[in-house]
């Protein structure tokens, strides 16, 4: 239930009203940033709103239960506020917004409508548009290891114990940069092909910055081509130095295999899977209880 003041609930009850929507964004970097759909700019709690974002919203419906509601918001990007290159170095992952309505006659009249988490922000022809899930979804979160055939940690904390540091870490140079998610990069070691795929680049400059691998293929002048998920926020240059570190598929036998880390799994490779659970006993299939992984 929301308690409204006096003031503002009077408003409420009259024939005329004065509301307006505003939104703030509260990153995890601790930047706070101001939004609002009316026609001019709305302040308080120190916060200024800004009216010439071209700020809209979608309709939003709001469940009586825990069910994560849903809801977006656009607008254009601007170099004083949301821009291109903090959305690509992905600044507002899981950041907050707070969406109040407001008097913007009185803006001391308002109430807290809800608050949401961002689940994607993406940028195209000079806007943004920010997918916006409830605080519920929080509830969602896996906080403590669950029964699943995969592993459920990252390759290289703590719970994995594989150290990255230790020969797992390589240094490159890029080679040339074919379009804005796919390099061609010398001076690695000879690794197999796929090696990288899934692991990260972190580029050896100021900006530090970090590249997911999708793909990682072998050229035939000893070169490689990665592919990334994303386009770095910042230009890289040709012969840029950087290092990688290998990906991991979350399976037993790269475990093994690939990082000799078997001992350490942190998942449940025997699990039966649905299909088994449903399948029958048949004389094409070896059922003599010997071992399902070497």
């Amino acid at each position: 239930m929301k308690v409204l003041v006096p003031a503002f609930q009077a408003h409420l009850d009259g024939e005329v009203t004065t509301l307006c929507n505003c939104w703030q964004i509260h990153r995890k970097d601790g930047a706070i940033m101001g939004f609002t759909d009316h026609d001019r700019d709305i302040v308080f709690d120190g916060i200024a709103h800004e009216a010439a974002t071209g700020l809209e919203a979608s309709d939003t419906e709001t469940s009586s239960g825990l069910t994560p509601d849903n809801h977006e918001i656009a607008g254009a990007l601007s170099s004083a506020a949301i821009t291109e290159a903090d959305i690509a170095a992905r600044l507002y992952d899981d950041a907050r917004v707070i969406h109040y309505a407001v008097n913007w006659s009185a803006p001391e009249e308002r109430v807290r409508m809800h608050t949401y988490l961002i689940s994607e922000i993406t940028r195209e022809d000079g806007a943004f548009r920010a997918e916006l899930k409830s605080i519920a979804a929080l509830l969602d979160q896996i906080r403590t290891r669950r029964f699943e055939r995969h592993c459920s940690v990252r390759l290289g904390d703590g719970d994995c114990g594989v150290d990255l540091e230790a020969g797992l870490t390589d240094e490159g140079m890029v080679a040339e940069i074919v379009s804005d998610t796919i390099w061609h990069v010398g001076g690695l070691p000879g690794r197999a092909e796929d090696w990288y795929a899934g692991g990260v680049v972190t580029v050896q400059d100021e900006t530090g910055q970090k590249l997911q691998i999708v793909s990682d293929r072998l050229l035939g002048n000893g070169n490689r081509a990665f592919e990334f998920w994303s386009a770095p926020a910042r230009p890289v240059l040709p012969s840029s130095d950087f290092s990688a570190t290998p990906g991991c598929d979350k399976l037993f036998s790269t475990c093994r295999q690939k990082f000799a880390n078997g001992v350490n799994f942190r998942g449940f490779p025997h699990m039966p899977t649905a299909e088994f659970i449903s399948s029958y006993a048949s004389n094409a299939t070896n059922m003599d209880g010997g071992l399902l992984f070497e």
